[in-house]
């Protein structure tokens, strides 16, 4: 199905109005068609991870220059690096509506390009590739990525971490494997989701342990959750969900449970 014909799909549903994709286009200047769903229109993958966050960090920071009595050195390293790969058709391409989108945003901000500064900056990535991180954010950007014949945008708010992890991918880990091998199947994968249980709870423990958060959260419901709720899930390894295409139009779901 080509883009038009999906937009097309949509707004005869009644799920996207007619002339919503006009509008957007005349109001920001982002054609959503040429530069936005070919970005999204393949396989996308996200992930969420723990490890520390400048962005957080940063916002402690401005929090604490403006008279907040939090300050650095009572925050523990935060979690908190959230990546999006999606594929996509070629790296040119993809770059042509990176630029569209950076440049509407641009004017829409009321910069021109160099006069103003750059929203993106070149950066040279810790294993030796070039990504392009927001200037006035510079954890944050995006770069490309091949694999296995096929090319990825990643955007991620911590790229430089981000890249240096996937020196040790996913698909490397043990327990990754033991997971996948519990559901089994000789269709094609249209779906994976794989949670680590136990990296999940240090995650949230890590998060309570932030003061804004956990006032924002209350006393009594991170109570509940540490004596009710964490003591049911903690046993519990990882969960992985797969499903797979068995001809047009048939799918098949498994999912596992791995128990420590």
């Amino acid at each position: 199905m080509s883009l038009a014909n999906l937009a097309g799909l949509l707004q005869a549903s009644g799920v996207l109005p007619a002339g919503t994709l006009a509008q957007a286009k005349a109001q920001t200047g982002i054609d959503i068609g040429r530069d936005v769903l070919p970005l999204i229109s393949r396989e996308v993958v996200v992930d969420i991870n723990n490890e520390s966050s400048p962005l957080l960090t940063a916002g402690l920071a401005a929090s604490s220059n403006n008279g907040s009595n939090l300050s650095l050195g009572s925050i523990p390293q935060l979690p908190g690096s959230l990546e999006l790969a999606t594929e996509v058709s070629d790296q040119a391409s993809a770059q042509a509506s990176v630029n569209n989108i950076v440049g509407a945003l641009t004017h829409a901000a009321g910069g021109s390009g160099a006069a103003s500064g750059a929203l993106f900056s070149p950066v040279t990535l810790p294993d030796g590739s070039t990504g392009h991180v927001v200037t006035a954010l510079p954890s944050f950007g995006y770069t490309f990525r091949r694999a296995a014949g096929h090319t990825f945008l990643v955007i991620s708010s911590n790229l430089a971490a981000d890249v240096r992890a996937s020196s040790k991918p996913l698909a490397a880990s043990p327990d990754y494997q033991a997971a996948l091998a519990n559901v089994p199947g000789t269709g094609a994968p249209t779906y994976v989701n794989y949670t680590s249980v136990s990296r999940l709870l240090a995650l949230v423990d890590k998060l309570l342990a932030y003061p804004q958060i956990s006032k924002a959260v209350g006393a009594s419901a991170i109570t509940m959750y540490q004596q009710d709720a964490e003591p049911l899930i903690a046993p519990f390894r990882n969960v992985v969900v797969v499903s797979r295409a068995y001809g047009a139009r048939e799918t098949q779901t498994q999912s596992f449970i791995t128990v420590r």
